[in-house]
């Protein structure tokens, strides 16, 4: 997994999960020991903040409050070991008894630089009752503050697309298992 962070690809799979649920890395090298926010690791495709000889040696993960809910969505081009076209992960924190987010987090894979939140998106969700108008127009302002790519896995108008997708399909699966009921 520190190895995975380290190489700070733009498609991890398992940065976007891990920042909307607000890990912490502790790194360790010639100077001693950090713990540090996940978020503050990326610099670039491929480049991180971590000083010469600094590796990452652990990860903290908060509990969870009740209810919430968390998932992560990928696309790719085939089954398996593949590297996403687009990643969605969303965490949800659910008002007792109520459609209503009292924390919301959402973070994309291979649309940026580096993985990135939606903190517009988010605010979105924190805005009002979690209908689906409320979620399309998360998911919309989530697509539509990326910044993807084209290359020769997919085209940047295609990844803005999927974003939208992907983003309120995992918003209603959070909300779902938030609920307490199962996400398909």
């Amino acid at each position: 997994l520190g190895g995975n962070i380290g190489r700070a690809s733009p498609a991890s799979d398992m940065a976007p999960p891990l920042l909307v649920l607000e890990a912490r890395v502790s790194v360790r090298g010639p100077g001693g020991t950090r713990d540090l926010p996940l978020e503050s690791i990326f610099a670039g495709p491929g480049r991180t903040t971590l000083l010469p000889g600094e590796v990452i040696t652990s990860f903290f993960l908060p509990e969870l409050p009740s209810p919430s809910g968390a998932v992560y969505l990928k696309l790719g081009r085939r089954e398996g070991m593949d590297l996403a076209l687009v990643g969605v992960a969303v965490f949800l924190r659910l008002a007792a008894g109520k459609n209503e987010a009292l924390d919301a987090r959402i973070a994309l894979a291979s649309v940026a630089p580096t993985p990135v939140r939606a903190t517009r998106a988010e605010a979105e969700l924190l805005s009002g009752p979690l209908t689906e108008a409320r979620v399309r127009s998360a998911a919309l302002a989530a697509a539509s503050d990326a910044s993807p790519l084209s290359d020769l896995r997919a085209s940047a108008s295609y990844r803005r697309e999927m974003i939208r997708v992907l983003t309120f399909r995992a918003i209603e699966q959070a909300r779902q298992r938030a609920a307490g009921g199962i996400a398909s």
